[in-house]
């Protein structure tokens, strides 16, 4: 037989998330789940047992069921109505651009420590070639992406751009042409 929930059982919630929390990184959207999840299940926890002592488990949980089915499908209609106005292209990457990103001295590091990078730097390259049309690379990544901006853009001709500084990139864009 199930023991009903009251407000003791908050510190096992609490004991949870923290173990889990620590399994994530702080900016990730699995990290900004777990902050979701958490406050609903604790609202949810304080709501119900205001008046009352305790609720019966399969009541809670079913409760905190639906709460996490809500917060998915809210997440998930959010991603679908943002991905929705974009497509995919697949164009293929040039290897001999990848191969001067990788002997370029000054991205040697990421070259040995990340070269799944340079991959990336090479596939908006190719977008931008497919399209004809300028391709961003907008990153918070400091050592790999934006510390080597110029080197990057000298080589790839792609434009590396901390999220703050996009409007800026766009309008000097706005005017040159992508060849």
């Amino acid at each position: 037989m199930l023991n009903d929930v009251d407000l003791n059982d908050s510190q096992f919630v609490r004991e949870f998330f923290i173990k889990n929390y620590s399994l994530h990184k702080k900016p990730t959207s699995e990290y900004e789940l777990l902050l979701r999840m958490e406050e609903m299940i604790v609202t949810h926890l304080t709501r119900m047992v205001e008046n009352i002592n305790s609720i019966p488990y399969r009541e809670f949980v079913t409760t905190i069921g639906v709460g996490i089915n809500k917060i998915s499908t809210t997440l998930s209609y959010d991603f679908h109505m943002r991905v929705s106005v974009h497509r995919v292209i697949t164009a293929k990457i040039d290897t001999a651009l990848l191969q001067r990103l990788k002997s370029d001295p000054a991205l040697q590091k990421t070259a040995q420590k990340k070269p799944n990078d340079l991959q990336i730097i090479c596939e908006v390259e190719a977008n931008q070639r497919e399209i004809k049309k300028w391709s961003i690379l907008v990153t918070l990544d400091k050592n790999d992406f934006l510390n080597n901006a110029a080197q990057i853009e000298k080589i790839a001709k792609v434009n590396c751009v901390d999220p703050l500084y996009l409007l800026q990139v766009l309008k000097r864009l706005e005017s040159v042409s992508v060849t």
